[in-house]
């Protein structure tokens, strides 16, 4: 199975933190997943600078110390992730499958295509993930410091169970993430170590489940929060009966576990085994303090933590159920995104948008951007005063600098410019202005400022001026009054191959469907 998780891997080395999940989702999204047309087409999409090219093997040496390739392998050719490590080359297929071998042996295989992206020097996920494991371990140390404070006779037993209290809670953790699918590569790495080990096998097994879609691993998660939560606030002396009566009542638990997956499935879960150790040696620790804190019981605290417990429970079934319902629409999503993305949906959507005559906007004048000679023309039209228009106008301008010979923009200003009472408007004559009487050089850093940096109008008049040209009037007036006559009365509005583009579809989708408008285009002429 592809799961091309050497991606986020390779994202993750490169600081692009905060796209290591989106990546996999637009990649399946791709319709032309699995391939490596499909990786490089989510870089652009994603817009992480990226380069694909077909190097001489003598050029191996110059190459990053990471980096995509394909190689020839028994299956025909396949995209791995390279890696050098000191005259070895270190590749992981798609399938997760990594192998170490010499430098002679990967250039004997490799194909000579590289795909490498540009370092993301100014990523803040890199400091937020610092900050985040700072907090963490400072949380960490605060509630430890708590829990001994508070147990200042009962140093060792207090230490000793509350570090294990947090063992089991981390556990629990990738347990659920094991269970609903959100895999993490080390602890995944763990529960399929040989083929006794399975912990896929044994949390989707009906053993697992006690009450309906309750699971054992939810009870381990609510147990483990529940005790953590008491221990930050009540003595252990306090509420060592209630310990001692959880110790006693997991030993079924641990015997069930056990026999089940050795008897039963004949498959060991490896976090599960965990959870085991965690209670074994909370029983242990238990009966060793037996004798000193046996006649030690508070009522209060036992239906303290019967409430603490419940809470837990109601919490914890709330949140599982939003969190799967997170899981369900990100998978819905892709399907959404696979099936939309396929040239014949796109085709047909586009041929069901209304018509437009392509004769009659070309006689316009307007403002164009990119190269003249590019084959695909997409007609955007705007207006200064709407606030959708400025991400319209972003997306069109990075669609056309990633795909500079394929496509050029023609920007139509759906504005009344005769209506003084919009004081917005002089953006655009002033644009128009700059474009027909001084050259281009000008436009786009004027239209940015407007659309993109999003410039008050008081500093944008102040930056560029406002100058009146009864020429450029008239052509805006002209763009409006052919809007108005093709009932294209909102903005932004695109038109792309003589339709305007379905509601179906983003601007900066466009890029999956560049051959396919190319080739439209061809047989039209």
């Amino acid at each position: 199975m592809n799961n091309f998780s050497y991606l986020k891997r390779y994202l993750r080395k490169n600081h692009y933190y905060d796209l290591e999940e989106e990546i996999l989702t637009q990649l399946e999204s791709h319709p032309n997943f699995p391939s490596l047309y499909a990786i490089i087409d989510t870089f652009n999409f994603l817009e992480i600078e990226n380069l694909a090219i077909k190097v001489e093997k003598e050029e191996f040496e110059n190459l990053p110390e990471c980096f995509i390739a394909v190689v020839d392998s028994d299956t025909g050719k396949e995209t791995i992730l390279a890696e050098k490590l000191q005259h070895k080359i270190r590749i992981e297929f798609s399938n997760g499958f990594k192998k170490t071998i010499t430098e002679t042996e990967f250039l004997t295989i490799w194909t000579g295509i590289v795909v490498a992206i540009e370092k993301n020097e100014t990523s803040s996920k890199l400091r937020f993930s610092v900050k985040n494991n700072w907090i963490a371990g400072a949380f960490f140390m605060l509630s430890l410091f708590l829990v001994l404070i508070n147990n200042g006779t009962n140093l060792i037993f207090a230490s000793f169970y509350y570090l294990s209290a947090i063992t089991g809670l981390i556990t629990s953790i990738f347990l659920i993430r094991e269970e609903t699918g959100i895999h993490n590569e080390s602890v995944s790495k763990i529960c399929n170590v040989n083929e006794k080990t399975s912990c896929k096998a044994v949390l989707s097994s009906k053993g697992a489940k006690i009450f309906g879609d309750v699971s054992l691993s939810d009870i381990s998660i609510i147990y483990f929060l529940s005790i953590t939560f008491l221990s930050l606030f009540l003595t252990f002396e306090s509420v060592f009966a209630i310990y001692t009566g959880l110790a006693l009542l997991s030993i079924p638990v641990l015997i069930y576990s056990v026999c089940y997956q050795y008897f039963v499935l004949k498959k060991w879960c490896v976090l599960c085994l965990g959870i085991v150790g965690v209670l074994l040696s909370q029983l242990i620790l238990v009966l060793s303090f037996w004798t000193k804190y046996k006649n030690s019981f508070n009522a209060i605290n036992v239906v303290s933590f019967v409430l603490v417990f419940g809470l837990m429970l109601l919490c914890w079934l709330k949140f599982k159920t939003l969190f799967k319902k997170n899981i369900e629409l990100k998978k819905t999503e892709v399907k959404h995104n696979q099936f939309k993305r396929k040239s014949l949906v796109f085709n047909a959507l586009l041929k069901d948008s209304q018509k437009i005559d392509i004769d009659s906007i070309n006689d316009l004048k307007a403002v164009f951007i990119g190269k003249y000679d590019a084959p695909v023309t997409i007609y955007a039209l705007l207006s200064a005063s709407c606030g959708h228009c400025h991400s319209a106008f972003e997306n069109i301008i990075k669609l056309t600098e990633k795909n500079p010979n394929e496509i050029k923009a023609k920007l139509l200003f759906n504005v009344n410019i005769k209506n003084e009472n919009n004081p917005n408007n002089k953006v655009y004559h002033q644009v128009a202005h700059f474009y027909f009487n001084d050259g281009e050089e000008k436009v786009q850093d004027a239209l940015k400022d407007w659309h993109i940096r999003k410039m008050t109008l008081e500093k944008w008049t102040a930056k560029w001026g406002t100058t009146k040209d009864f020429v450029s009037e008239e052509i805006i007036q002209e763009q409006y009054n052919w809007c108005y006559d093709n009932y294209l009365l909102f903005a932004p509005a695109i038109i792309v191959n003589g339709y305007v583009l379905p509601k179906e579809y983003e601007i900066n989708e466009l890029s999956y469907f560049l051959e396919n408008l190319i080739e439209t285009k061809k047989a039209v002429l």
